[in-house]
């Protein structure tokens, strides 16, 4: 009977722990889509990978979905008509209110964020456009981030930034990426950094998009990345500067700091990156879910990429969801973690007890 006894007080033990732990956990995940306008002609099986993405975004379990290059009108509203169907009724985009979008071609295109939440958005969603572009090509998107509020369960209101930094291309000759277009991109960091300063709102700030940014300096002479030497943007972002900007932590590292080099677009797993603008050009990690480092209530417990299997349509084709891997991370609030460790061994105390 005793045993009896114990093995139903471990049950309960169990069920009310997962219990806290959904309660007190939610998942963000990043993607960019590669939805470029049909007439364009670039976006390879564009109209059959958009119509899989809402099942596939789903299945991920993602609590908040920030997706980059759902460049027209159209896509948007299927997107968002079909998230709507299958638990995403919310949704966020912004419409560009400068002058000079859509004056002699400049940002005709848009700027291409979507986001979705199975939680309640905020009325309101605020939009940067960058005042410059990186390459010739990207004076036709108008890059750019916006801003909107999640109110999420065990943690309340909270910002998200949807980013989408301008893409630089590789010069084959020299082996490396054009100095100038990284110097527009990291102009482009910057601006990002000071609207979330401007417009942030609560203790907890998540930037997820895609910053088109490896975090460590190329070195051409032996082609490959350095171990230690930081991308000044990156080194920017999560290691702050002299401005007193907020700073973040690259969640999908900070949870393991061991991880091997992996990517996001990359060229040798994914057969859509494989036909990229350059033949020569490395693969990079440039997907990011980015969480603000100067607050105490929430955490980033796992992060992997997601969006990396291909599946076999008829015909023995194979098809990946975009050109991309996403990034899926999941938080965990200090409170559940506390009730937790409460729960599991109460003589402890909460995590920042056991530090004293």
């Amino acid at each position: 009977m005793a045993i009896v006894r114990s093995v139903l007080c471990y049950f309960l033990i169990f069920s009310f722990s997962l219990d806290v732990v959904s309660a007190g956990t939610f998942k963000v995940v990043t993607l960019n889509t590669w939805l470029l306008p049909s007439i364009l002609g670039v976006s390879k099986d564009r109209e059959l990978r958009k119509t899989k993405m809402p099942s596939w975004l789903s299945s991920s379990g993602a609590d908040v979905i920030a997706l980059q290059e759902v460049w027209t009108e159209e896509d948007q509203d299927f997107l968002i008509g079909r998230m709507s169907e299958i638990g995403y009724p919310y949704s966020a985009r912004a419409r560009s209110r400068r002058p000079w979008v859509s004056r002699y071609g400049r940002g005709v295109l848009g700027n291409g964020l979507l986001a979705f939440s199975k939680y309640e958005i905020r009325e309101g969603v605020h939009l940067h456009s960058f005042s410059s572009f990186t390459r010739v090509d990207e004076y036709f998107a108008e890059k750019g981030v916006i801003h909107f509020e999640v109110n999420l369960p065990d943690l309340g209101w909270t910002d998200f930034y949807d980013v989408h930094l301008g893409a630089v291309y590789f010069d084959s000759q020299r082996g490396t990426w054009y100095s100038d277009h990284i110097k527009a991109q990291d102009l482009q960091g910057q601006e990002m950094l000071q609207f979330v300063e401007d417009t942030k709102s609560h203790a907890v700030q998540i930037i997820a998009g895609d910053l088109n940014a490896h975090p460590f300096e190329w070195q051409p002479e032996i082609k490959s990345f350095s171990a230690h030497q930081l991308r000044p943007l990156y080194g920017q972002l999560t290691r702050g500067d002299l401005s007193g900007r907020t700073s973040f932590v690259d969640t999908f590292r900070e949870v393991d700091l061991e991880r091997g080099m992996t990517y996001t677009y990359d060229r040798s797993l994914n057969s859509y990156a494989e036909q990229g603008s350059s033949k020569q050009e490395p693969s990079i990690f440039c997907d990011y879910v980015l969480l603000n480092r100067n607050q105490k209530e929430v955490a980033a417990v796992t992060s992997e990429l997601k969006f990396n299997q291909a599946w076999e349509g008829e015909g023995g084709g194979r098809y990946f969801l975009s050109d991309h891997f996403g990034v899926l991370t999941t938080f965990m609030t200090r409170s559940a973690e506390s009730a937790l460790g409460q729960i599991l061994n109460p003589e402890m105390g909460t995590p920042s007890e056991r530090k004293k």
